[in-house]
């Protein structure tokens, strides 16, 4: 089963377009992200493999697999991949290579200093992630929700009210987080298995604070997503040339992290996500859906008032090597920082050494 939902169909986009998934470049550029800006792209560890078995993620689906992919890839700004000099592209990687290296401060300002050089919105996203890995989720909360005013509503992605969320729940303030990933659900472009990550996050929020209401909104959702899979399934082939494209260019929860769904609905168990985690030849992609996988188990161990099974799969998904490319992996450094709090937003459980949110 869980080969089923590894994320083995072609095309795998999301719900929306941006701009650049018409130009050769966006895929380039794409893949480049996705793998981590390889030092030496084709070493044995980074080979394409030859089978195209089950579960192989082929090339076409790890180039498009995220319509709204960070730093070089366009991103839901719908901005075009420029043609430029060496030195300068050298540049643009370097801040980006800074946060690789765990140097979070450093890359903060570097990305302000290409923001002020005409670096756009992705030098102001990445100046924004950069702060709240910095420990400053004010001044990225300040960046995140300028990505999203000056982005057209047309372009933006759920992956910004994620983020703008998380800093939200960073500075105590959990209402206007659990708002902000609602407001997610309705952006144009979202992860490759057409919105997954949203509900996963709304699902954390409600088990985390006790809110039933919120809980029972994203449980809905998944039970819906899973309701709408399996009747895809049930028809098998698509009856008319209409279905037949939107099958091929939305894929969903046939791509990962489609396959979080049936987890969390209750259909799939911890051995066949994490089985459905692994199944890419890319080891960047291998650790990125793994810390997804992680924050996932450990929200349904919440729910099943398992705290040894939550406070694990919370810490290896805190600690995953491109972590920083996933949403998750920045709410599973807030619980990790935090010590796992039972109540996360009563006054014993601030943050140690934290300041109060200034505009509170």
């Amino acid at each position: 089963m869980a080969g089923l939902y590894a994320g083995t169909a072609l095309g795998a986009r999301g719900r929306g377009r941006a701009c650049g998934e018409r130009e050769r470049e966006f895929c380039q550029a794409r893949w480049e992200v996705e793998h981590g800006f390889l030092p030496r792209p084709f070493a044995a560890s980074a080979a394409a493999p030859a089978s195209t078995g089950p579960g192989h993620v082929s090339c076409f689906s790890l180039l498009i697999r995220r319509p709204c992919a960070t730093d070089v890839a366009t991103c839901a700004v719908g901005e075009r991949i420029r043609s430029a000099p060496e030195d300068d592209v050298n540049v643009a990687q370097q801040p980006w290579q800074l946060i690789q290296a765990k140097q979070y401060a450093e890359a903060a300002d570097a990305y302000s200093r290409s923001f002020a050089e005409g670096g756009g919105m992705i030098a102001l996203r990445g100046r924004a992630t950069a702060l709240l890995l910095s420990g400053r989720p004010a001044e990225a909360r300040a960046d995140f929700a300028r990505v999203i005013e000056e982005t057209e509503p047309g372009h933006r992605g759920s992956g910004d009210y994620l983020r703008l969320g998380t800093c939200h729940w960073y500075l105590g303030r959990p209402a206007e987080a659990v708002a902000l990933w609602r407001q997610g659900l309705s952006a144009p472009h979202t992860d490759a298995a057409g919105g997954v990550v949203c509900p996963v996050f709304l699902l954390y929020a409600g088990a985390r604070l006790g809110d039933t209401a919120v809980r029972a909104e994203a449980e809905r959702l998944l039970r819906n997503r899973w309701r709408e899979h399996r009747r895809r399934v049930a028809r098998d082939h698509a009856s008319t040339a209409r279905q037949a494209h939107e099958d091929f260019v939305h894929p969903g929860l046939y791509s990962w992290p489609g396959a979080l769904v049936p987890f969390l609905v209750g259909a799939m168990g911890v051995g066949e996500l994490d089985e459905a985690a692994s199944r890419t030849s890319s080891d960047v992609l291998r650790a990125r859906w793994q810390c997804q996988a992680d924050f996932a188990i450990a929200v349904r161990a919440l729910l099943e008032s398992d705290t040894g099974g939550f406070r694990s799969r919370m810490s290896r998904s805190a600690v995953c090597p491109h972590g920083e490319l996933e949403r998750e992996f920045y709410q599973a450094r807030w619980e990790v920082e935090h010590g796992f709090p039972p109540r996360p937003f009563a006054a014993s459980a601030a943050a140690p050494g934290a300041a109060p949110d200034p505009s509170a």
